[in-house]
Parts: C-alpha cells; sequence; structure tokens
C-alpha cells in the first residue's frame, strides 16, 4: 500500500474547501461539537475524546495512518473551520474507504454543505487514488442524515459488504 501524503491538500467546492485537519484544530469550539447532544448522539468518537488532548491525539493518530485522509471543512466565506470528513481504511486494492463527516457548527447543518464536501472530496479520491466505493454506516434514527445521503446516490448495502460494529447502524456505499 502507498503511504498516503496530503500535507498541502486542497479540495474546492463552491462554498467551501478542505485541508489537512490539524492539532491547532483541535478547539473549544471542536471540542463543543463532541459535547452537543444533538450532534453526539451520532459520532462514534465522541466518548472517546472528552478533552482537547484527547482530540488532538486522535489527530495525530489519524494523520499518522497510511489509510486515512482527515480533512478540515473551511468556509470560503470567513476562513472558518465549521466541521470534518475522514476517509478511512482507503484500500487500493479494493478502491474503496469508509467516511465519516461532522458538520460541527449547527448554523451550518441542513444547508447541502455535507452534499458538496462528499461530491468535492469523493471526485478528489476517485480521480487522485481511483476510489471507487465509498462506504459508510449512519444511525437509523438520524433520518435528515439518511435521507441526504441517499439523495447523493448512497444504497443500503448488506452487511456482508460493509460489517458495521452497531446494530443501530445502516451500512450505505456510495459507486462513485
Amino acid at each position: 500500500m502507498t503511504t498516503l501524503q496530503y500535507d498541502n491538500i486542497q479540495i474546492h467546492s463552491t462554498r467551501f474547501y478542505c485541508r489537512r485537519l490539524t492539532t491547532k484544530d483541535a478547539t473549544i469550539k471542536y471540542l463543543s461539537w463532541l459535547e452537543n447532544e444533538n450532534s453526539a448522539t451520532y459520532i462514534a468518537t465522541a466518548k472517546q475524546t472528552n478533552t482537547l488532548s484527547d482530540i488532538r491525539e486522535y489527530i495525530l493518530e489519524k494523520n499518522k495512518a497510511d489509510d486515512t485522509l482527515f480533512l478540515a471543512i473551511i468556509s470560503n466565506e470567513d476562513h472558518e473551520h465549521i466541521g470534518n470528513i475522514k476517509y478511512d481504511n482507503i484500500n487500493y486494492s479494493t478502491k474503496s474507504a469508509i467516511m465519516g463527516i461532522l458538520i460541527g457548527e449547527e448554523r451550518f447543518r441542513g444547508k447541502g454543505v455535507a452534499q458538496e464536501i462528499i461530491e468535492a472530496t469523493a471526485k478528489w479520491l476517485k480521480e487522485n487514488l481511483q476510489i471507487l466505493n465509498i462506504f459508510l454506516a449512519v444511525n437509523r434514527m438520524n433520518l435528515p442524515a439518511i435521507k441526504a445521503y441517499e439523495k447523493i446516490g448512497f444504497l443500503t448495502v448488506t452487511t456482508d459488504e460493509f460489517k458495521v460494529q452497531s446494530k443501530d447502524a445502516i451500512p450505505m456505499v456510495w459507486r462513485v
């Protein structure tokens, strides 16, 4: 497997851009996203990262991984960090990756940010890493997210194709 190098990466969409997430992004604001009841319910790592030090360690761990692309979502308008998108388990032989996204700033939720960012980063993954299958697990109670993923083109898949760790999660795939 090739080591994933993306220190200077910038992926642009209409209203946002993504750049590598760094420990400088581990702020009180970021911590508040994980403590927010509305979002923490659906974030698998929220319980593991309850201090700024935990967040920094998590970022470092993910950035050291050869198979992970961890990006900050930044507003073009004011350069505010509003969330993150992460692609784990990037597998060049199966041309697949597992995605997770967090729109941390509540005022940006329900505004099409996830769709815009997922489409832009998926295009980059396809063009630069030949990734054609993006998997995710979504909590079955998170109906707005499920609808948003379906609008993009994600489909529910069998657990044989993509194993989920929670009985409350629905496995989905988007064939880019």
